[in-house]
């Protein structure tokens, strides 16, 4: 990612929310998780509780 942008390349892909926030410095948490993958998210929610 780093090597195409300062190429000044357009890459034509998809990014979870939890790499933009990774990107920008924000921390990540599990509920990044649910866009991912709703069921790993759930079973995490349950066993947290």
């Amino acid at each position: 990612v780093a090597k195409a942008l300062f190429d000044g390349q357009l890459l034509d892909v998809y990014f979870t929310r939890s790499f933009y926030k990774h990107i920008l410095g924000v921390k990540v948490t599990y509920h990044d998780i649910e866009a991912v993958d709703p069921d790993y998210y759930k079973n995490l929610k349950w066993m947290l509780e």
